[in-house]
């Protein structure tokens, strides 16, 4: 188990390459539900490290990944120059979910499903996010710097409750 109570726990991998979580890819550095679970900190970042600045190219959310049942109040996603997707199949769910991505955005492919009580960007977001499929459950969208377009869909009723600057928006 790795616990850093009341810290932050911060996995990237060494080289740039793809991250990939909830199931696992062969030539990719993977983190699954079975490995989270074994994870306790007040934020969990994965793709990138303060002491490193190494970031995943890519950073691919491809199956169920459940931060809500771990001990990690916070689940911060960074991606490099390929962008931050969730996959088709995805199901990601987390009490808050901070992306963030150096280039090429945010993508939910149709069919993928977010779930979180707050969505933010900490670091911003360089490129589009595409996260306009209203099978999303997004209670709350907190800071948010986007440098092209935001689309996004929920559910729930969304409550706006951060400074949000995009290029445009649809939500």
């Amino acid at each position: 188990a790795i616990a850093a109570s009341g810290g932050t726990v911060e996995i990237a991998p060494i080289d740039g390459a793809t991250m990939s979580l909830g199931k696992a890819a062969a030539t990719e550095l993977t983190i699954t539900n079975a490995e989270l679970a074994k994870i306790s900190s007040a934020t969990l970042r994965l793709g990138s490290t303060t002491g490193n600045a190494t970031v995943a190219d890519s950073l691919v959310v491809r199956d169920a990944f459940d931060t809500t049942t771990a001990a990690t109040a916070i689940l911060r996603l960074d991606a490099g120059a390929s962008g931050l997707t969730v996959d088709s199949a995805a199901v990601l769910k987390a009490n808050v979910l901070d992306l963030n991505a150096a280039a090429n955005g945010v993508t939910g492919v149709a069919g993928a499903s977010i779930t979180v009580p707050r969505l933010q960007s900490s670091a911003g977001i360089t490129g589009d996010v595409a996260l306009a499929n209203s099978v999303h459950s997004i209670g709350t969208l907190g800071d948010m710097k986007v440098g092209g377009s935001l689309a996004l869909a929920t559910g729930l009723a969304l409550d706006i409750s951060g400074k949000v600057a995009t290029k445009g928006a649809s939500i």
